[in-house]
């Protein structure tokens, strides 16, 4: 990795935040790779709190890219979006599906 890359490990995972709020699954892939390699990067330098904050940001993902997988968007977006609902969307927000925390 470039030095000038080597910033402290919560701006370093600022930076990548966009690629878990993507709604294109590859992104989705990038994000789980570069943070997976991070968070190997921390376990080698013994630094536990890193390692443990990016694997708690790594359970989090799956969350994000399960709906991805799913639906090929964030249906708790559709209504800022101005984006129809379908039958499957409307029945898993409905039954308590994730919002993120949007009030959705």
């Amino acid at each position: 990795m470039h030095p000038s890359l080597r910033l402290a490990p919560a701006r370093r995972m600022w930076f990548y935040m966009p690629l878990m709020h993507s709604e294109h699954i590859e992104d989705h892939e990038a994000y789980i790779k570069v943070v997976s390699e991070m968070q190997e990067e921390f376990r080698e330098q013994g630094d536990k709190q890193s390692e443990d904050c990016i694997g708690d940001s790594l359970e989090f993902e799956k969350k994000h890219k399960h709906l991805i997988e799913r639906f090929e968007r964030y249906p708790h977006r559709n209504a800022q979006l101005g984006r129809s609902m379908t039958k499957e969307e409307e029945e898993y927000l409905r039954s308590g599906g994730e919002h993120f925390r949007t009030g959705a």
